[in-house]
Formats: structure tokens, C-alpha cells, sequence
């Protein structure tokens, strides 16, 4: 008997620790819901994240507020392949320190001989306030360039690589922004770093030149399109993230003003670790790791995708579920609760452990954490969780990757994306990226490119190669050093040769540099037109130049003819491929006048269109459009642009445009008002099908004039060689269009003129046309009429088999309908033969509130449901017995007129025949919206009965108190309980 409280006392226990466990188990289970959700970010979000980075990056490139830093690299000249001799480069990177020495081969973008050594950065050089951290780097390099430095005297070429935000006027100088990663302190904040390891190599015996700094992005870019020309972004996916892209150099905002730039383009540097936005899907981990941080509040974006982050994100996942869900048992084992105890690499041989008793994960976790013991199960967690952390940075990555491109004018995920079959095919570009979470953790890249095709599509994500850059920030600093000392300095005298006996078509292929403007870069020699071809008293250079990157590679180029004579082409440097000009003013004008109206002539394409099935699309002819309707459609860039190329009259004459806008003086001749008088005649030939016979006519608005066989056209006549010519005209067409015809068609240019000339009826005897005022003759069958009334409602998206009112037919230029309908006794009498509603009722015809709610219900399907109007006819609905008693009070008349019982009449047979069921999520329109939709009849019937009480009766909700509602309010007064049936007495006699 003593045994028994023992045994109850146990099973107690045991049952605590069962429901204990069911209760972790499941606080588990909801945990790690939360971050499958928040992880695999949807791609709308995604969408969005893309849209608003592109919006901080421009921000950053017009220098606003809130923006990304978007850093010009003055990186203008990017290497071609041929670049030759052999320099230095340095590395300094987050966490190692690289000094390289490579010599360039004499192929295209090879390389004979490299050279890398590599040391990690010691912790006492992270702290820069103590100054050994540039002293260090001057001390490794001078090892390197002591063993490899060639005799001659020549100073060592360095080329340094940075990879921190620093902001530069000059390709070889940049002061430093701010110090990230793990980097902390103020040295060398705001002075210019490139002087300052200059310093430190002369005093570690280097006498070094340093032609240029560049951010690891930018050097990564560079490195690649050293040997691949569709290389386009530069991203770092490492211990920390950046990207790099090629840009139009005149979107650069921050350039200083004056800029002179050798090419069109320049490599920014965007440090998009600093983009910030709400849609990020952070949490509670990552809060703690920016709090943590030594540069808390900034970075949040790389905080969250970069490798020194990642392994330290799901630490903390995984502690969170070991204390609230009991990953291990209700303790925190080993070293899960320190710092950094998880790195990336770890994370990545977890995600990458796919045994069948993921003995890796065992492994990783006992060596990295010093949990062993562990079950499958448990296992399996810890893997699911490295895999979202991963799933996060890789779909975060696709979304920016999308955002720059498409800010580079690639269709990937933007508006251009989504063009269907017949848009172009997207360009091929290559992003190359470096860092040891790309190079090394193969389940990321795998994720990466799913998610990229999720945000862009499958086609657009298939023409983006992304390419490991492997030591890419070394080897690019090294191969742009040489080019950009050779840019920014005169070529040395040994090198450069005189033209002088040259034959011309030895510069075939070299490129061409203006040495008026600095060594500006023209293009390249693609072609030499001899004397015979030309004419001309000397051969011409046509050089071309290079491909704006951000356009398609068909896009028209930069061209001009450079007369092959000494004064203007003196030199040349075979060794570079180099030719140096000295063209005089004016000559490289025209070519660049040449590509500016090309561009136009294919930026303004979309916007040259005539309406269709007018006269000018009959015609065959283009209409310039004018500065208003570019800036509607959102290109104010091409205004600019016309402007700049001289105006739009001149660029229309040029393009072969019709010009909206008349040159000054253009009205006072009658030669021109009568043309376009004739042309304006012209539009307003329709074509109509006879009800009758089924054949078809075509009738004119402005003469009235009916014929059987197709109108014969203006036809331009040219009279002689000097270009003047004339129109044809049928007689019968050479009419004066009345005022209402020419103000209905937005000529108000031409309306200005026949007034300045003394009006219509003058203009018109002054040319020699008659007056075109009488009604017209071909509406004048009832059939006809139909038809025409019904073309116009479709048209015009009207309610069909319903009278338009007179506004709508002005509004539209059709005068004529008007008329024809007022001649035959207005719109009620017209809507009776043809046996149509009106639009218009009097106020009596709303007294009863079951019409006001037949009509409002129509209203409301065609407004918020147009799917459902005119389908599945809904039930009539009978007023409830708080209706009859509010109708009693206000002494509404039993008895009525036979014009409102035939009203009344008419509302029923439509509301049983054509007018749906209301769906639950139906809401009342407001005074307001019936106001902005012309149907101030409803507002006022509205109004008459009470806002609840047409609600009521339709069986929806009056979301609304206040004035307006007295009607319901005083019927119910006295009788709760039947106003608060009203509403379910409606809903339990709908469809």
C-alpha cells in the first residue's frame, strides 16, 4: 500500500514531462514555421526590395539624402586585353592582406607569369587609431617587389586594391569614407590614402608609383572584363558584400561640375551593404548581431548576406531553439552560446552534408560547438536552419543583382521583362564575382540561380552569367596600373613614332586618343577610306567609337572621318596600339551630332505614331511628338536631348517628322493654312457598314458627305526640283470646318489662326471653301442611327442600349449624333423609338427606395465587380417590415401617376432580368464617388432615403453614422428589435 503514492507521484511526473515535451516540441514547430516564412522571401517582396535599392541607388548617384553611396571610381578606361610590361598590385581586403606581381603576355588578355603571397591581418592592425596599419602593408609589399623588381632604374608600378568606401577626385586618389567590417577607428578618415601608402613604401625603400586605387568590387569588374568585354558588375561575396556596375557617366551626380570624362561610361562603386529598407526580412538574431557589431546601425544589408555574418546567424537560431523549443533536451550545450563559435565554412559543410545519417552535421558540431551525442533528428533541424540562413542571403543577393541591372538598362525583372514574345532577346552580360562564400559554398550558387530566375524570369535570368573572378581584386589592380599611368601620362618619347610615310591602314585596329582634350579617348581605327573612294585629297580614318555597355550592341555608335595628314594625326605608338590626334575645332562635332540624332530617331519611335486609322497613318506619315507629351510619358531625358541637337523643328525636319509645332510666320501664308485645313478635312472620313444592305460607306464629319467607294486621299504633287509641291483636293471636300469640329479635335493652333484671320465664315471666303455647318443627312434613318449610337457606346466603354448624354456626345466630337437626336425631339423621344433607357430621370422616378437600390446595385457591379455585371441574374429583394413603417412615416403615396408606375414597372423587369447577386465584400459607394461618376440622380436618391436605408435594403453594410441615416433611424426609434432584423431579412432573400 506504501508503494501506491510512489507510483502516483511517478506517473504524475512522467505525464508532466510528456505534456513538457509536446509543449517544446511544439513551440519548436512554430519557431521554425517562423523562419521558413520569413527566410524564403516571396518574390513580390523581393520585387520590392529590387525596386526601392535601385531608388537609394539613384538617390546616391544625384547626391540626395537617403540614399546609397554610389561612389565614382573615376575607373573611365577599362582594359582592352592589350595591355603589356609587368607592375604590382596590393590587396588589402577585409580580413587577409594580398601583394601580387604578374607580367602581361603579348595574347589578348593574357598573363606569362603570377606571383601572390598572402598573410591574414593580425588583430593589433584592426584598431587603425593606432597607425601600424599602413605600415604593415608597406613592409609586406617591399618583400615582394625586392624579389621580383626588374633592373633599369624603372620605378615598380603598385597598383592598390581597397576594400573600404573611400571617395575620390582622381583615379590615383581617394580619401578614406569610413572603416567597415572589423575595421574600427578614425586614421585616415578624410585624407587621401594613395599619399599616404606612398609614404609608407618610400619609408620601407620603395619608391613606388601608385597609379591607382580601387574598391575590391571595381577590381573585380576589372580583373574579368580584362579577358571578357560583356563583364558588367563586379560583386564581392566574402567576408563582406559590394557591387560595382558600369554607368552612363553623365548620371553621376557627383562628379565634380566641368567633369571631362576619357569615355561616356564609369565604374561606380555602390557599397549596397548600407541599402536599408523595412521589407528586409529581418529578426531577433539580427538584431543582436548589429547591436553587437562594431559598427552598429549601418551595414544591415550585408549584415545579412555576407560570409561574416551567416555562420553567426544561425548560431543564434539554433540557440534560440535549444532555450524556447528544446533542440537539446531543455539545455544549451557546449559552446552554442558563445560568439562566432560558428563560422561560415561550418555552416556550408552542415548545408552541404548529404549522407544518409548526416554524420558531417555530427562532425561540424562537435568539432565547431562541442555538442556531441546528437540524434538524427536533431540533426536534421540544425541543417534546415543553415539552409534558410543561406536561402535568405541568396535571394536578398538575386533581388540587388536584378536592381543594378536593370538600373544598367538590362531587362531583368523590370517593366521591359515583361514584354512577351515579341520583345528582343535579352543582351548577354557577365557578373563577376569573387569571395569565398561564391567560390566556396556550392549549395549558395545553386540557390543564387534559382533565385535569380525567380526575380527576372527564365529568359532574362539566362542571359546573366555569373563567373567566378577568383583573386580577381589582386589581378585587376595589377592590369589596370599599367593602362591607367598610360592614360594619365604623355606616352613616353621611345614609344611614340611619327605618321609621317605611314601607310594608313597600319593603324587598323589601334586606338585613338585626343590629345586636345587630355588624351581623351575618340575610338578605334575600324576602317581607312582611300582617295579613291572619297574623292578627297587624303585618305580617311573612320573610327568608331566603343560600345556603350548599357545599350544593345547593335545600337548606333559614335563615328567620324579623320583626314589622315600630319597636322592632325601626327603620332602613333605601335607598342600600345595608340594613335594621337589633334583634330581641329568643329571636326569631331558632326559625328557626335550624327549619333545624337540617331539616338533620337530610335528613342523617339514609340512616341512618332499617329492615332490609328487617321489620316497621317493612312498616309504613311510620322508626327514629331512635342515637349509636353515626352514629359507625360516620362521622358523629360529625350526633351533634353531634341533641345540639345537643335531644337524641335530641326530635328524634325531632319528625322523626315510632321511637326506639331509651326515655325513663326508659318499661318500668315494661305498656301499652308490651306493645307492643313486640307488634311484636317481629310481626317474625318469614317467607314460605316449599312444596316440594310450589310455593304460599306464612308461618311465625312466635316462635310457630311456619304459615298459608296473608298475617299480618294490628298496626294502630295512635287512641282520641281527645289522641293515645292502641292496637295490634292476632291472638290467636294474643300469645305471650312466649323469652330465645334476644329475644338473637338485639340486644333487650337488652327483655330487661332482662322480667328486672327477674321473668323470661319472670312477664313473661308479668303480660301475659296464653303461653309460646312448643315445637320447631317446620312443619320437620317432610325437604323442608322442605332448603329452609329451603338459604335459610339462600345467605344466609348457607355452602358449599352442607354441614351449618351449630350456632354458625352460633345466631348467626343460628335456633333452630328447630337443633332440627329435633336431633330428628332430630344433624348427621351429618341430613347423611346429606339426603346432604350435614359441616363437622366426626374426626381419622382426615385420615391420608391426599391428602384434607388435596383439602380445603386447596378452601379456598384459595374464599378468595383465588372466581371459580374450583366451575370447571374439575383432574386428581387422585398423590404422588410421596418421599410414598410419608415415608408409609412415619411407618407410615401400609395397611389401614383401611370408615368411612375411604368417607371416603377420598368426598374423591376431589369432589376429581375439583368441585375446580379451583390457579392458579400460589396461596399456602398459614397456621395462623393457618385459624384465623380456624373450620377448625381443616385447621390440625390441617396440622400432622399438614407444612406442605411438603400443599404438595408441591398443587403450590405452602412459603415456610416450621422445625418444621413435618419431615415433608418427614425423608423427603427421605438422598435430595436426590427432594425436590427432589417439587415439579416436582406441577407436571407439574396442570391
Amino acid at each position: 500500500m506504501q508503494a501506491l503514492p510512489l507510483l502516483g507521484g511517478l506517473a504524475v511526473l512522467l505525464a508532466h514531462r510528456v505534456r513538457e515535451a509536446k509543449r517544446a516540441c511544439r513551440e519548436m514547430d512554430a519557431l521554425i514555421d517562423e523562419y521558413r516564412q520569413l527566410f524564403n522571401t516571396p518574390v513580390e517582396r523581393l520585387h520590392a526590395l529590387r525596386d526601392a535599392l535601385v531608388e537609394q541607388l539613384e538617390a546616391g548617384l544625384a547626391n540626395k539624402p537617403g540614399g546609397l553611396l554610389a561612389l565614382p571610381s573615376y575607373v573611365d578606361v577599362l582594359p582592352s586585353g592589350h595591355e603589356r610590361g609587368h607592375c604590382f598590385a596590393v590587396d588589402l581586403g577585409g580580413t587577409n592582406l594580398r601583394v601580387a606581381h604578374v607580367q602581361l603576355g603579348e595574347e589578348r588578355g593574357a598573363t606569362e607569369a603570377t606571383h601572390i603571397r598572402e598573410w591574414p591581418i593580425p588583430d593589433e592592425h584592426l584598431d587603425t587609431d593606432k597607425g601600424t596599419l599602413l605600415t604593415y602593408v608597406a613592409q609586406r609589399t617591399a618583400e615582394v617587389v625586392q624579389e621580383h623588381a626588374g633592373g633599369g632604374g624603372a620605378k615598380p608600378v603598385v597598383g592598390f586594391c581597397f576594400s573600404f568606401p573611400v571617395e575620390q577626385t582622381a583615379v590615383d586618389n581617394g580619401r578614406v569614407v569610413v572603416w567597415t567590417k572589423n575595421f574600427r577607428g578614425t586614421y585616415l578618415v578624410g585624407e587621401d590614402v594613395v599619399g599616404a601608402l606612398r609614404r609608407e613604401l618610400a619609408a620601407a625603400g620603395v619608391d613606388a608609383e601608385v597609379p591607382a586605387i580601387m574598391n575590391d568590387t571595381v577590381a573585380t569588374l576589372v580583373a574579368l572584363r580584362y579577358g571578357e568585354p560583356d563583364t558588367q558588375l563586379g560583386i564581392i561575396l566574402g567576408a563582406g558584400t559590394n557591387c560595382a556596375y558600369v554607368e552612363r557617366a553623365d548620371a553621376i551626380g557627383k562628379l565634380p561640375a566641368g567633369f571631362q570624362g576619357r569615355t561616356p561610361t564609369m565604374v561606380v562603386n555602390s557599397e549596397w551593404g548600407d541599402f536599408r529598407s523595412p521589407l528586409l526580412p529581418s529578426c531577433e538574431e539580427d538584431l543582436w548581431i548589429d547591436c553587437s557589431s562594431a559598427h552598429p546601425g549601418s551595414g544591415l544589408f550585408e549584415k545579412q548576406i555576407s560570409g561574416l555574418y551567416l555562420g553567426e546567424v544561425a548560431r543564434r537560431i539554433l540557440l534560440r531553439l535549444a532555450v524556447k523549443g528544446e533542440l537539446f533536451g531543455g539545455a544549451v550545450p557546449g559552446l552554442l552560446d558563445r560568439h562566432f563559435k560558428l563560422t561560415t565554412a561550418d555552416m556550408a559543410a552542415i548545408d552541404e552534408d548529404d549522407s544518409a545519417g548526416l554524420l558531417g552535421v555530427a562532425e561540424v558540431l562537435d568539432r565547431a560547438l562541442q555538442i556531441g551525442g546528437t540524434s538524427l533528428q536533431q540533426r536534421q533541424m540544425v541543417r534546415e536552419v543553415c539552409q534558410l540562413v543561406c536561402l535568405r542571403s541568396a535571394r536578398l543577393c538575386a533581388a540587388a543583382i536584378a536592381g543594378i541591372l536593370q538600373r544598367a538598362g538590362h531587362p531583368c525583372g523590370g517593366a521591359s521583362a515583361s514584354g512577351g514574345a515579341a520583345s528582343a532577346p535579352a543582351p548577354h552580360v557577365v557578373v563577376a564575382v569573387d569571395g569565398s562564400v561564391f567560390a566556396k559554398y556550392s549549395k549558395y550558387r545553386e540557390r543564387l540561380r534559382a533565385a535569380l530566375e525567380d526575380v527576372c524570369g527564365k529568359a532574362a535570368a539566362d542571359s546573366i552569367e555569373l563567373r567566378l573572378a577568383q583573386d580577381g581584386s589582386a589581378s585587376s589592380s595589377r592590369r589596370l596600373s599599367p593602362a591607367a599611368a598610360a592614360a594619365a601620362a604623355a606616352p613616353p618619347a621611345s614609344s611614340v613614332k611619327s605618321c609621317a610615310g605611314l601607310a594608313p591602314e597600319k593603324l587598323l585596329g589601334f586606338t585613338v586618343l585626343n590629345m586636345t582634350k587630355q588624351g581623351a579617348l575618340v575610338g578605334v581605327v575600324d576602317d581607312v577610306l582611300a582617295v579613291a573612294e572619297t574623292g578627297e585629297a587624303q585618305p580617311l580614318l573612320h573610327v568608331r567609337a566603343p560600345a556603350d555597355p548599357a545599350l544593345p550592341e547593335e545600337a548606333p555608335r559614335e563615328e567620324h572621318l579623320i583626314p589622315f595628314v600630319p597636322q592632325i594625326v601626327p603620332s602613333y605608338d605601335p607598342t600600345a596600339g595608340l594613335v594621337f590626334v589633334q583634330p581641329p575645332s568643329g571636326l569631331l562635332d558632326l559625328g557626335r551630332q550624327q549619333l545624337l540624332l540617331a539616338h533620337l530617331q530610335r528613342d523617339l519611335e514609340p512616341y512618332t505614331s499617329p492615332p490609328p486609322l487617321s489620316l497621317l497613318s493612312r498616309m504613311g506619315l510620322r508626327v514629331m511628338p512635342s515637349a509636353k507629351q515626352l514629359e507625360e510619358a516620362g521622358r523629360p531625358d529625350l526633351v533634353t536631348a531634341v533641345k540639345q541637337a537643335g531644337g524641335f523643328l530641326e530635328v524634325a525636319s531632319y528625322l523626315g517628322l510632321r511637326s506639331q509645332r509651326k515655325p513663326a510666320g508659318f499661318w500668315e501664308d494661305d498656301s499652308n493654312l490651306d493645307e492643313e485645313l486640307t488634311l484636317f478635312v481629310a481626317a474625318h472620313w469614317t467607314r460605316f457598314q449599312d444596316p440594310e444592305s450589310r455593304q460599306s460607306y464612308w461618311y465625312n464629319q466635316i462635310t457630311h458627305r456619304i459615298t459608296w467607294e473608298e475617299p480618294i486621299l490628298p496626294e502630295r504633287v512635287d512641282l520641281d526640283d527645289e522641293g515645292s509641291y502641292m496637295l490634292t483636293e476632291a472638290e467636294d471636300d474643300r469645305v471650312m470646318p466649323s469652330k465645334s469640329a476644329v475644338k473637338a479635335a485639340g486644333r487650337y493652333d488652327l483655330h487661332h489662326a482662322i480667328v486672327q484671320r477674321g473668323g470661319y465664315t472670312a477664313t473661308g471666303q479668303q480660301l475659296g471653301r464653303r461653309s460646312a455647318w448643315p445637320p447631317s443627312q446620312h443619320l437620317g434613318s432610325l437604323p442608322t442611327l442605332r448603329q452609329e449610337l451603338r459604335a459610339f457606346l462600345k467605344e466609348t466603354g457607355l452602358r449599352p442600349n442607354r441614351m449618351p448624354t449630350a456632354s458625352q456626345l460633345v466631348d467626343a466630337g460628335r456633333g452630328d449624333l447630337l443633332q440627329a437626336i435633336v431633330q428628332r425631339g430630344g433624348f427621351v423621344a429618341t430613347a423611346r423609338m429606339l426603346g432604350w433607357a435614359t441616363q437622366r430621370r426626374g426626381r419622382s422616378a426615385w420615391q420608391d427606395p426599391q428602384a434607388v437600390a435596383t439602380e445603386l446595385r447596378q452601379f456598384i457591379l459595374e464599378k468595383q465587380f465588372p466581371e459580374l455585371a450583366g451575370r447571374q441574374p439575383g432574386r428581387r429583394r422585398q423590404a422588410p417590415q421596418v421599410l414598410q413603417q419608415w415608408a409609412a412615416q415619411r407618407g410615401v403615396q400609395q397611389q401614383r401617376s401611370q408615368q411612375q408606375q411604368e417607371l416603377q414597372q420598368q426598374e423591376q423587369r431589369q432589376q429581375e432580368a439583368d441585375v446580379p447577386a451583390l457579392p458579400p465584400e460589396a461596399r456602398l459607394p459614397t456621395h462623393a464617388e457618385l459624384a465623380r461618376a456624373g450620377r448625381h440622380d443616385l447621390r440625390y436618391a441617396m440622400q432622399r432615403h438614407g444612406s442605411c436605408m438603400v443599404a438595408a435594403l441591398l443587403g450590405i453594410e452602412c459603415r456610416r453614422s450621422g445625418a444621413h441615416n435618419r431615415g433608418l433611424s427614425a423608423a427603427a426609434e421605438g422598435s430595436s428589435e426590427a432594425a436590427a432584423a432589417a439587415a439579416p431579412a436582406c441577407a436571407e432573400e439574396a442570391d
